[in-house]
């Protein structure tokens, strides 16, 4: 059980502790940051499910420091950095972006760095998706592919709540296969951190 959640959080570099609260914003956030909103304090807890061994774990992430454009997540003890951006937000230690502007269906991007190559497309907007006992309003999904790996990670990111669902898949040929799924429990934004709880 905890190779594959090592493995999941090795593949996605982030994820988001527990829910309690849920945010009333007080200053607008731009749309980057509706989809992945990336502030000290803000935590989010996934169910990590096994769709082969079925086997599920708790993953818990914070945003434990921003420092100018660079946020500092852990996530189950593992550090990870993102890079925020007029135009999207980039994984640190990857050097890419995981969400580009413009936030439209069929936007793609490719990356090509020392450690990995490969495409990131925006494939759809849907006006709610259910997850467990919760509906989420307004999200937009990507997927993740990384050549020579024949791995394929699919996002759903909540308007306001960041990433709800993440799925990654092995890829055989034409066909894709379900490896594992995060699934959001909760969310809960710090208050101090310029939210107020209703």
């Amino acid at each position: 059980m905890k190779r594959f959640a090592a493995i999941f959080l090795i593949l996605l570099l982030f994820l988001p502790a527990c829910p309690k609260t849920v945010p009333v914003s007080k200053e607008p956030l731009g749309e980057i940051e509706r989809f992945f909103p990336l502030k000290k304090g803000y935590a989010w807890s996934y169910l990590l499910i096994s769709v082969q061994e079925n086997q599920s774990s708790l993953i818990k992430t914070e945003v434990e420091e921003t420092t100018g454009s660079e946020i500092k997540v852990n996530s189950n003890g593992s550090i990870f950095y993102y890079i925020i951006k007029d135009d999207g937000i980039m994984k640190k230690s990857a050097g890419y972006y995981i969400l580009k502007l413009p936030l439209k269906k069929g936007s793609l991007w490719e990356f090509k760095t020392s450690a990995a190559e490969g495409r990131i497309t925006i494939t759809g907007h849907i006006d709610s998706l259910k997850i467990r006992d919760k509906e989420f309003r307004n999200c937009i999904i990507t997927e993740e592919v990384i050549k020579g790996q024949n791995i394929l990670l699919r996002t759903h990111y909540a308007d306001g709540v960041g990433p709800v669902l993440i799925e990654q898949f092995a890829i055989y040929g034409e066909n894709t296969v379900p490896v594992l799924r995060a699934e959001l429990l909760g969310y809960s934004f710090d208050p101090s951190a310029g939210n107020q709880s209703e």
